[in-house]
């Protein structure tokens, strides 16, 4: 900070509004997307060690283990699949990402030892690796592309959608498992997976939209409104 100075200057021309960043049929798919595969993770987190405990009478450092491939297998791919999703497109990949999340939760509930659990884990952090990686950058294409440049606030919509994820998730999934039982809960979650994944498929194009503001024009066009003012 005191090498660098820097230096803080308020944004010129007008900023796009929350409301009309929801509203945004894009954005909205695309945070929902982060959402929804955090959401998942919350299930997992919440409920696989109760689930361990009574299955395989786990012990806590087995318990324990199961988050580890995740987090390890989730550093490595996020950068890749991001490098990737650029090149073959990241609405493909977080369709995909949404893909093997349903088969992972669909084939976690046939788990039938518990060292498989650390492999399903493993798995469904490609998953969600293949979603994030691409939707957080999507998201700044997309106001660059249609909005202001307002990174601040669609990001604060992708943090929240996080934040809601891990508020609500513990309990609607505990909620759930109370009543039908780990392997139908994850049926019924990797049914809304299902059901939301073609959705993903709206991303694949983007029209561009005017921006607002004169400094958002080229040169020409400026030259042009001020030779028209004359």
């Amino acid at each position: 900070l005191v090498v660098l100075r820097p230096k803080i200057e308020p944004q010129k021309g007008s900023t796009t509004s929350y409301a009309k960043l929801l509203l945004d049929p894009y954005i909205l798919i695309a945070t929902l997307g982060i959402f929804l595969t955090t959401f998942d993770i919350s299930l997992l987190e919440t409920n696989v060690p109760l689930w361990m405990i009574q299955t395989w009478d786990a012990s806590s450092w087995q318990r324990g283990l199961y988050m580890l491939p995740m987090g390890v297998i989730y550093t490595v791919f996020v950068p890749l699949l991001g490098i990737l999703g650029n090149k073959v497109g990241r609405w493909l990949l977080a369709i995909l990402g949404i893909l093997i999340i349903i088969i992972v939760l669909v084939g976690l509930s046939f788990c039938g030892q518990m060292y498989g659990v650390y492999i399903w884990i493993g798995v469904i952090a490609i998953g969600n690796a293949s979603v994030e990686g691409n939707m957080y950058p999507y998201m700044a294409y997309l106001v660059d592309n249609q909005h202001t440049g307002d990174y601040g606030a669609v990001y604060t919509l992708t943090s929240l959608a996080v934040i809601l994820a891990y508020a609500v998730g513990p309990v609607a999934t505990s909620t759930t498992v109370h009543f039908v039982g780990f392997q139908k809960m994850c049926w019924i979650f990797a049914g809304i997976n299902a059901l939301f994944a073609p959705f993903m498929y709206i991303l694949r194009s983007i029209p561009t939209e005017e921006k607002i503001g004169n400094d958002e024009l080229t040169d020409e066009q400026k030259q042009k409104l001020l030779g028209d003012g004359l």
